[in-house]
């Protein structure tokens, strides 16, 4: 496996795992959670897809570092959303 594929590989499962500890470390979507946890944990998971994002630039050798870590960044929190709802329904 080269370095794109198994940065790729290891994105989907940091995610994936990062997103399902945050989500029930934080309850966002508890009744009476206020803005705070919600916010927590959308900075979690952008911030997740960020450093995934730079890594996959880093690795790829891109010029368009800050770009991927954007894209990286809106698709975990996406990602992280779409479990939510798949696991336990629409959030609020």
């Amino acid at each position: 496996m080269d370095a794109v594929r198994l940065s790729r590989v290891t994105t989907a499962l940091v995610v994936a795992g990062v997103g399902g500890v945050a989500g029930h470390v934080l309850w966002p979507f508890a009744p009476g959670a206020g803005l705070v946890r919600p916010a927590a944990f959308v900075a979690v998971m952008l911030a997740t897809g960020a450093l995934r994002g730079w890594r996959e630039a880093v690795v790829r050798e891109a010029s368009a570092v800050g770009r991927a870590a954007m894209l990286y960044a809106a698709g975990a929190l996406a990602v992280a959303l779409l479990g939510y709802a798949i696991m336990h329904g629409r959030p609020g």
